[in-house]
């Protein structure tokens, strides 16, 4: 191979084992470099390279606006799959966070809500016959309107996973809380007395007032050797411990003059259910105040208290004065026969021992008994 070379070129063979007979001529470089250079051509076209002097680097072709290389494409493609890669990692995994807060939130909210209706049927719960770290069952008021208490039973088996259940007056066990992981039922326990008593508002505790089917309404005329009384025993319930007399009212009006004094007393009952000889409470109003005609005459009594709820008693209508008449008792007869609201009067002797008659269940005085009962729950 012969080479004829310029000394301000320098020469580069491509493949100098591929090169046969080279021929070399001058040649100017880019324009803005404007080296001489040597050409060397193969006698394949194809081969032929040329290096020049001062041949700008590839920084320099980048800056002056060159494209990229096709390794610094790869390489940006490499880094950008990378940075994807990353920032799709870091939305998955906040995506899997919000799920598995909301879900967490969600179980949390759920608990609260069965923990507080456990609480709220507690609360009100008459009796608690099974209490455990797993189970409660308890009895609370009647929520059907039949009149009959209701039992309700929470549990859970123990095992993480199973559910909290609920059963209703021996119903099927109804899922309340699903998947629960522990449950821990604890308990205050103290020790307590029956509640207070109550004592029930001032009111009518018995009365017999207009009948609806009577014969006729009747006068008893009050004297020293006449008067009135009528039995009575008010119906209470099974609970009520005592009862008491405040006041009493009977239909009385004056008689001639209007000079006398009307006696009101509250006596024991005999086993007959006549008055007794103690006087239990007693109270006197002037003739001169009864109305003219027939009208409601009110007397307050005191130390009526502490009664027996079971028993009846008598109420007595007389006089004080020895002579003369002291007013009028209005009374129903041929009344519905009653059983623990019966007539009797004297039978024409003192007023200072009367004698009285067999009582009426027919015959009624018209009179109202006022008081409170109080009542005792277990």
């Amino acid at each position: 191979m012969t080479v004829t070379a310029i000394p301000s070129c320098r020469l580069r063979l491509r493949s100098a084992h591929q090169l046969g007979t080279v021929r070399s001529r001058k040649r100017p470089c880019a324009p803005q470099l404007a080296p001489v250079c040597t050409t060397l051509h193969h006698f394949a076209p194809s081969r032929a390279y040329q290096k020049c002097e001062n041949e700008p680097n590839p920084a320099q072709l980048h800056a002056a606006g060159a494209g990229f290389t096709l390794a610094e494409v790869v390489l940006s493609m490499a880094i950008l799959a990378i940075l994807f890669a990353a920032v799709t990692s870091v939305v998955v995994l906040g995506a899997r966070v919000s799920t598995l807060s909301a879900t967490s939130n969600a179980a949390t909210h759920n608990a609260a809500d069965v923990m507080d209706q456990i609480t709220a049927d507690v609360n009100v719960a008459l009796s608690i016959s099974e209490q455990s770290e797993r189970a409660i069952t308890m009895t609370v008021p009647d929520r059907g309107g039949d009149g009959t208490a209701e039992t309700i039973r929470y549990a859970w088996s123990g095992t993480a996973g199973d559910p909290l259940t609920r059963s209703y007056n021996g119903a099927t066990a109804q899922t309340i809380l699903s998947d629960v992981r522990t449950l821990k039922l604890s308990y205050l326990v103290r020790e307590v007395g029956p509640p207070e008593p109550v004592e029930s508002p001032e009111g009518v505790l018995v009365q017999h007032d207009d009948a609806a089917i009577p014969l006729s309404f009747s006068s008893y005329t009050l004297s020293k050797d006449a008067w009135a009384a009528m039995y009575f025993k008010p119906t209470f319930s099974a609970n009520t411990t005592e009862r008491k007399i405040t006041k009493v009212k009977v239909r009385l009006k004056q008689q001639s003059t209007a000079s006398q004094t009307v006696q009101i007393q509250v006596r024991n009952a005999t086993g007959s259910n006549l008055p007794g000889t103690t006087i239990m409470a007693s109270a006197t109003v002037a003739e001169s105040t009864l109305p003219a005609s027939y009208g409601w005459v009110e007397v307050t009594l005191s130390g009526l208290t502490g009664l027996d709820p079971t028993k009846g008693y008598v109420l007595v209508v007389g006089q004080t004065n020895t002579s003369g008449n002291a007013g009028q008792v209005e009374y129903e007869s041929g009344t519905l026969a009653e059983t623990d609201n019966l007539w009797t009067q004297t039978a024409n002797a003192t007023n200072a021992s009367p004698t009285w008659n067999a009582t009426s269940n027919t015959t009624h005085m018209r009179f109202q008994v006022w008081g409170t009962y109080t009542t005792q729950d277990d």
